[in-house]
């Protein structure tokens, strides 16, 4: 390295450093100043997830909180999550479409979910965003069909700026559809990839007006055992590969509350 690239590359890794800082702070202050107090109700609910974990890093102790209670709740897994590990050296897509399926029905096992109430649409992850119309109809008119059979009061969906292409497009979705369903429902929207990186980590005040935190308490050790349940995502999917969700994201998404923020339709 010449003695031009060092302070650039320092000033990267100092900038990096602010950024996570920054972040960290921000993030107890949504938790412990800005959001809300939310409890948990007793309306049945529909949780709809892009990918096979989203549902338990984003509201998996909302889940485990109302399963206990014995208030029905069923999850919908837009996409197969082949995408997340492309070009994998030993396991082939469709394979690993049927690893995190299983790992899904574990996961929402521990949390009180039967698998009869458990919905694999299939679509193919990482397309969401440019589906032809004919192929957005269709989704749209199973997601609206879905909705009239639950008939849920609640719904939990991906938040709509989350940084990702499948998360903002099911939540748009999901909004469409229960437009279209003319349900009667409260909308609430959890974040990931927004909610532990520092990149995308940047919330309006508009954004936080809306939103809430729910206590987990007994449910957060449900909540880490389920996600326990996706190693494919957590660990080395191989010896010679790397886990695929970074520490940050663990422990923001594990921690003693879940963020939502309430939307109108």
């Amino acid at each position: 390295m010449s003695l031009m690239q060092f302070p650039q590359k320092l000033k990267s890794k100092l900038h990096r450093r602010r950024q996570l800082i920054y972040s960290n702070l921000l993030f107890r202050w949504i938790l412990y100043g800005k959001s809300r107090p939310m409890t948990i109700s007793k309306k049945p609910t529909l949780v709809f997830a892009p990918h096979p974990d989203d549902e338990t890093l984003g509201c998996g102790g909302m889940i485990a909180l109302k399963r206990e209670q014995g208030v029905p709740v069923e999850v919908v897994f837009i996409t197969d999550g082949q995408a997340s590990h492309p070009n994998h050296p030993r396991i082939k897509p469709e394979q690993l479409i049927q690893i995190r399926k299983q790992e899904a029905v574990t996961a929402l096992a521990i949390l009180g979910v039967e698998p009869s109430q458990i919905h694999f649409l299939d679509q193919q992850d990482g397309s969401l965003s440019n589906l032809p119309e004919e192929e957005r109809q269709q989704l749209l008119d199973r997601l609206i069909q879905l909705l009239r059979d639950f008939n849920p009061q609640e719904v939990y969906v991906s938040y709509r700026k989350d940084g990702h292409p499948d998360h903002e497009t099911t939540s748009a979705l999901v909004q469409a559809a229960i437009l279209e369903s003319k349900l009667q429902v409260e909308l609430l929207q959890y974040p990931i990839d927004k909610l532990w990186n520092p990149w995308l980590f940047d919330f309006k005040s508009q954004e936080l007006a809306n939103s809430y935190r729910l206590p987990l308490r007994h449910a957060l050790s449900k909540k880490k055992q389920a996600l326990e349940a996706y190693p494919s995502q957590f660990l080395p999917l191989a010896p010679d590969t790397k886990a695929l969700m970074p520490q940050i994201a663990l422990e923001r998404l594990s921690s003693p509350y879940e963020v939502f923020f309430r939307s109108s339709l």
